[in-house]
């Protein structure tokens, strides 16, 4: 069985790209009049921008530029509606030109036509590397410039690398040096430490591939894509059960989502590793590896485990049913009474509440979940009063 690494797909981790929308208070202006009233147009299409109201951006920037052509953010306004609304990459990549030419200096375009470079199928990194790298050097306290910039060299050391090591080596070097000043300036920067996990990730260095991730999943505790390659890691140290804990968590970013379809096909490998660890699940494997997000599969390998006495593992099979259905009643209810034995009275008040809860709401369970609701509902009055 291959338990090697699996790295995250360009499409996956090019999501993670940033634009940047600008202020109009021409901080970056060169040298020129603007009438007001083009400020004010250009800062009411941002606003529309923001709420997703693309017309209405669009004239708005367009009434700005009706004052005089030489203002560089409605252009880097009508590029974002290109992109953002339309995804035409062309018309974008032009507006942000059009943007530079009346300032070369306007860090925010820069960056905004190095994400068009980003987004082409395939991606021009050399020209994208180039762009965010002017943004950084205009304006070091371009956040998603200095992202981007350190996101758009990783890419090319993974790419390159693979016919070239001493090229991904420089490519690493250079992109763990951005990253670290971005987290030096903004230390909650999840994405930052993703990126610092995924190159040692691909350098085979787990420990720190895990800080990485893991650091990433106290930021942000639920996202897929850290939680897919903390797997990652887990699978490759041979560590099955948290690799199918961080796959788990990789699924609720959607059943179509790439991250979720390699996800579920790691999930399988991760599970195969556990059962010939434990042949007692054995005949399980099938059913999970054709289905992992399936929460029967789930909740009935957690009912084996406890058979065996093996309850950590049953509850974290059960928790792993409502993560992937909240309906899913009959894994509250396991969980719960899993806590009353180990007397952790405020797991055993919670879980019991969810599944009185989920019974409500589901209203077409078996007969005897109305019997078990009643006794949750003791134990709580009962714990409560402790």
């Amino acid at each position: 069985m291959n338990t090697e690494n699996r790295r995250a797909s360009p499409r996956t981790i090019a999501a993670l790209i940033l634009l940047s929308l600008a202020s109009s208070r021409c901080a970056s202006c060169v040298g020129h009049a603007v009438h007001p009233d083009a400020v004010k147009h250009n800062d009411v299409g941002n606003e529309y921008l923001r709420q997703g109201r693309c017309v209405e951006a669009e004239e708005r920037f367009r009434l700005s530029l009706e004052y005089g052509e030489n203002f560089e953010h409605p252009h880097n306004g009508l590029g974002m509606v290109a992109m953002l609304c339309n995804n035409d990459l062309d018309r974008a990549a032009q507006h942000f030109k059009d943007a530079l030419t009346v300032n070369p200096d306007f860090a925010e375009a820069h960056n905004n036509l190095g994400v068009t470079f980003i987004k082409r199928d395939p991606p021009v990194y050399n020209q994208a590397c180039e762009e965010f790298k002017a943004a950084v050097e205009i304006d070091p306290a371009n956040l998603n410039g200095r992202e981007n910039f350190g996101f758009c060299l990783m890419r090319r050391g993974i790419i390159e690398g693979d016919k070239d090591p001493e090229a991904r080596k420089e490519y690493f070097r250079e992109a763990k040096s951005q990253l670290i000043r971005l987290i030096e300036l903004s230390p909650d920067n999840f994405n930052a430490h993703h990126h610092m996990g995924l190159m040692a990730l691909v350098d085979k260095q787990y420990e720190i591939a895990e800080q990485g991730f893991g650091r990433c999943l106290e930021i942000d505790r639920e996202n897929p894509v850290c939680c897919y390659n903390l797997g990652n890691v887990y699978l490759s140290t041979a560590r099955c059960d948290e690799a199918i804990q961080s796959y788990i968590c990789a699924l609720r970013a959607g059943p179509q989502s790439e991250v979720a379809i390699d996800s579920r096909t790691n999930l399988g490998t991760a599970y195969e590793l556990c059962a010939k660890k434990d042949g007692a699940i054995k005949n399980f494997l099938d059913r999970i590896k054709s289905d992992p997000g399936n929460p029967a599969h789930h909740f009935d390998l957690g009912s084996i485990y406890a058979d065996k006495g093996l309850l950590e593992q049953a509850v974290n099979e059960w928790e792993n049913s409502t993560k992937l259905d909240p309906l899913y009643c009959s894994a509250y209810y396991e969980v719960a009474m899993v806590a009353n034995k180990n007397l952790d009275s405020a797991k055993t008040i919670d879980r019991c509440k969810q599944f009185v809860a989920c019974v409500g709401e589901r209203k077409d369970g078996p007969a005897q979940w109305a019997d078990k609701a009643e006794q949750c509902k003791s134990l709580v009055k009962k714990l409560e009063m402790e």
